[in-house]
């Protein structure tokens, strides 16, 4: 069996890679300083992992499209990210005890989130009030910013439609 492994290993190191490269964009996306303020996305841990969250479901929706040839991917950016988070709360010096928690509470915010929007993004031209709405519904900004974030994730989804699918299984994606 080691035999085996020793082939695929290559395979999903490679994967691991992509997955990584599609993570990167994102969190240099979602840190963007112009999506945190008072009327935006509060600029606290749970804020920025919302920021994360929005641009994550941006990822994973053009990775949906794509079809089966973009499941593994999309499950190896799903393991990044929450790597990434996981880490993260160890940083901040969450106890062992509770990072499962934590960490399943954000896991199920993630998903929430990421097929509420979607959702939202298969709406068309209606998609700005659909992707305004999911932001209110789930506390990612007060109300009177969540329209401005609503049309910038607007504008990024149509500029990360506009990226090849190969380009997209390659890790690379354009904001």
């Amino acid at each position: 069996m080691s035999w085996l492994q020793h082939l695929i290993r290559p395979k999903r190191r490679k994967l691991l890679a992509r997955a990584e490269k599609l993570h990167a964009s994102i969190i240099q996306k979602a840190r963007s300083p112009e999506l945190f303020g008072e009327e935006l996305i509060p600029d606290t841990l749970e804020g920025r992992f919302n920021a994360v969250t929005l641009y994550s479901a941006l990822v994973l929706s053009r990775l949906e499209r794509i079809g089966a040839e973009a499941r593994p991917l999309s499950t190896a950016l799903n393991e990044v990210v929450f790597s990434g988070v996981d880490g993260g709360l160890r940083e901040t010096g969450v106890g062992d005890a509770s990072i499962a928690r934590k960490v399943r509470k954000l896991g199920e915010s993630f998903v929430g989130i990421g097929k509420a929007i979607h959702e939202a993004l298969l709406l068309g031209e209606s998609t700005e009030d659909a992707l305004t709405d999911v932001i209110i519904r789930n506390g990612v900004t007060p109300e009177s910013g969540a329209r401005t974030i609503a049309s910038w994730l607007a504008k990024d989804h149509l500029r990360l439609s506009e990226t090849t699918d190969q380009d997209v299984l390659r890790g690379q994606v354009l904001w």
